[in-house]
């Protein structure tokens, strides 16, 4: 099934917050709790970036409450002053914002504020000074723009996605409202600090009032085409896809593309992309810090800037790489990692470039190391490279304490050449990938010493006679040796993200399909949430689960907040627009057809059909055309008879013995009073089929019996109709397993 769009699919996402995430809500509801009768005070709502940049709320009586809105959706109520805030998040002079959310407030009211201290005129955005229709505005910091509702009025006290996006000039902010672009307004602004949610800090009062269901923002203006797919990913989401243009490209459907990221993988610890801008500093292309997009908080650094490696443009197929030299290198700053420790499985994936010809050069993509100085100089735990020291190209994996190497002498990387490469380790076996392509040695164990204290880098900070001529373009670490097929998932993601397809075996099986048609995650309660509405799907249920309905013909009385009105405008099922009940189509004992507009009408049949869509459409039980063959008689002339007639005969047994002694009736085959003998010779005497007697005895008289031969009249040709009896059942079925088909609304 295809893989939805999720907001770190796209680069520079600086802040995303998710009400119908449980796992980021920290509301202590109990598994066993019925959410939908629940609302719980919430004191942190945890950011989805992965950049930690969480809301929180330390006063309990100031806190959102979590529960189900009127549309079967958690959200978070911020009605009365509510608010959360955090402090530290970084805010540009460019930007695209999204948020989804209903104000019921009778002023002013903030769904998202600039700055968490006393300075006001950053950012606004909310309710107007009625409390009903959006405003978004910016300033300087001292003072606002333009702080009037947007132009056209769009009514924000029900469900809705407000957004904007702002390039920092005179008329570069651009509001929308569900999708719909409204006048432009002045975008000059300045940077700042801190983000509120629910109020205006400064003041203390502004408040929303109201539902903040899920806040999106990123450090840069989105292009149109993205904008879209982010507003089709929440109108879907929340269920107001339909108050989106009707041109929209997803009004009916949700975006489909590019559909896992790394962290979409249990236990990744590390993930380096240099195709996200918003995690590398850097000044004139000399990078200082590499910043971690799995969660956790790493980081690599440079401050030494005669040893800063080099961030270059358009280096593979249009995208970034970073260059490290002999003399440049990036080492960890911060707490240990786990991930590389002796006593865990590991298992990374690097896209890079060889770019030495020499043997020990290359050295090294990944060195794990003790951690003992600051800059990471240290004793090595084991390091990955892309030469050995005798052959250049071979991908090495080299542990110490004891020291084992393991390498891959068939699948070489040559000078100047790109790849997906990696490794795991575990203590049963170790496996090199290089495109697609595994070898495995035996488990190892490296390092008993201490394993708590544990530092990485990129390139050799330690031994400067290991030239480290290489170009890293994505990195991605987990503490688990992955399966095969998340192994494969991961190098279908690097391939079609880096234009490395053909490197892969024809084999694989992302070589020509890209990762993205397939959801990777564990299917769980919301995993088929995002499919487009009308999606029908083979369920082993007997109830409803959430986002589906079961097609038994029932009516269904939940429509108030219009949930089925995707499938009635689609001409599925009865009811669901304007009114509170909806019944879906009765599919039970039904089998799905392909519709036959657009294709040929059977088998062999070149001509397409001409009949217009049968789609959401029943078909009755049908027999396709057909003849049976056999005969009423095994003579085949009297069935060939254009007519016909019957013939019978009788017989008068009365003889007229005129000659005999006595003048007595004789029967036709009996004998005479006197005794005398009577024969039948089966003659024809001028009788058509009678026969002549003679009488012996009486005077040889002969007698012949009274003959009638009778003909029916003529009848004209005909046949005789044949009933068998019944035998099967109702339906007409070859061997099947009940389900129940569910459908998207």
């Amino acid at each position: 099934m295809a893989s939805t769009f999720i907001p770190t699919s796209l680069t520079g996402c600086l802040l995303w917050l998710d009400a119908n995430d449980t796992t980021t809500i920290n509301a202590s509801i109990s598994p066993s709790q019925n959410i939908t009768k629940t609302t719980a005070t919430n004191t942190i709502w945890n950011d989805k970036s992965g950049n930690s940049r969480n809301m929180t709320q330390s006063t309990t009586s100031s806190a959102p409450t979590y529960g189900v809105m009127a549309n079967g959706m958690l959200g978070l109520s911020f009605k009365g002053n509510k608010y959360m805030t955090n402090t530290t998040i970084p805010f540009p002079t460019s930007y695209s914002v999204f948020a989804v959310g209903c104000g019921t407030g009778t002023g002013y009211g903030r769904i998202l504020n600039g700055n968490t201290t006393t300075n006001d005129g950053n950012l606004f955005m909310g309710a107007d000074t009625t409390g009903s229709y959006y405003a978004s505005f910016v300033g300087n910091g001292g003072s606002w723009n333009d702080a009037n509702a947007n132009v056209t009025n769009y009514n924000c006290n029900s469900l809705c996605l407000m957004e904007m996006t702002n390039n920092n000039t005179s008329n570069g902010l651009i509001p929308y409202f569900n999708g719909i672009a409204q006048t432009p307004k002045n975008g000059t602004t300045v940077a700042f600090t801190g983000l509120s949610v629910g109020l205006s800090y400064n003041n203390g009062d502004q408040y929303w009032n109201g539902y903040v269901c899920e806040i999106i923002i990123y450090n840069s203006v989105l292009s149109t085409s993205n904008r879209q797919l982010v507003e089709g990913y929440l109108a879907n989401k929340w269920r107001f896809n339909s108050s989106l243009p009707k041109t929209h490209p997803y009004y009916n459907y949700p975006q489909i593309t590019a559909g896992i990221t790394p962290s979409s993988i249990a236990n990744c610890v590390l993930w380096f992309d240099a195709n996200d801008s918003s995690t590398i500093s850097m000044s004139s292309s000399k990078v200082s810090e590499w910043r971690d997009k799995s969660g956790n908080n790493y980081k690599v650094i440079q401050p030494n800037s005669g040893n800063q490696p080099t961030y270059t443009t358009n280096l593979l197929n249009g995208k970034p790489g970073i260059v490290l030299s002999n003399t440049s290198w990036l080492y960890q700053l911060g707490s240990n990692i786990s991930a590389f420790s002796g006593s865990s499985d590991t298992t990374v994936f690097i896209v890079a470039r060889n770019d030495s010809s020499l043997p020990a050069n290359g050295w090294s993509i990944v060195n794990t190391m003790w951690f003992t100085q600051a800059n990471g100089t240290g004793t090595y735990r084991y390091h990955f490279s892309f030469a050995s020291s005798l052959t250049p190209g071979v991908t090495s994996i080299q542990s110490y304490y004891p020291y084992t190497s393991n390498q891959d002498t068939t699948n070489v990387v040559g000078y100047g050449e790109n790849a997906i490469i990696g490794f795991s380790w575990s203590s049963t076996s170790n496996v090199i990938y290089v495109n697609g392509n595994t070898t495995t040695f035996s488990g190892q164990t490296v390092l008993s010493a201490d394993n708590s204290t544990t530092v990485f880098n990129f390139g050799d900070s330690r031994q400067s006679s290991y030239i480290k001529d290489i170009a890293i373009y994505e990195f991605i670490g987990f503490n688990s040796k992955l399966t095969t097929v998340q192994q494969q998932q991961i190098e279908g993601y690097l391939a079609f993200k880096w234009g490395l397809q053909s490197n892969l075996p024809k084999t694989h099986p992302f070589y020509s399909i890209p990762q993205s048609a397939f959801k990777f995650n564990n299917i769980n309660s919301n995993s088929l949430i995002n499919v487009w509405p009308g999606f029908i799907y083979a369920y082993t249920g007997t109830t409803d689960p959430i986002g589906w309905v079961i097609c038994d013909g029932q009516i269904r009385t939940d429509n108030s907040d219009g949930k089925y009105n995707n499938l009635a405008a689609m001409g599925i099922g009865t009811g669901g627009s304007g009114t509170s009940n909806y019944r879906p189509p009765d599919l039970r004992n039904a089998f799905l057809r392909g519709d036959s507009i657009g294709t040929a009408t059977s088998k062999g049949t070149s001509t397409p059909a001409i009949s217009a869509s049968n789609v959401n459409n029943f078909q009755s039980p049908v027999f396709p055309n057909h003849t049976h063959s056999g005969n009423t008689s095994t003579n085949a002339s009297i069935i060939s008879e254009t007519t016909h007639y019957h013939v019978f005969y009788t017989y008068n047994d009365d003889f007229n013995c005129t000659n005999a002694s006595n003048n007595q009736h004789l029967g036709a085959f009996g004998s005479c009073r006197d005794g005398a003998n009577v024969t039948r010779d089966n003659k024809s005497n001028g009788y058509d089929g009678g026969d002549r007697v003679n009488v012996n005895g009486n005077s040889g008289a002969t007698h012949y019996p009274i003959d009638n031969k009778t003909i029916t009249s003529s009848d004209a040709g005909h046949n005789h109709s044949i009933t068998f009896s019944s035998t099967g059942d109702t339906d007409t079925n070859p061997y099947n397993y009940s389900i129940n088909w569910i459908l998207k609304y």
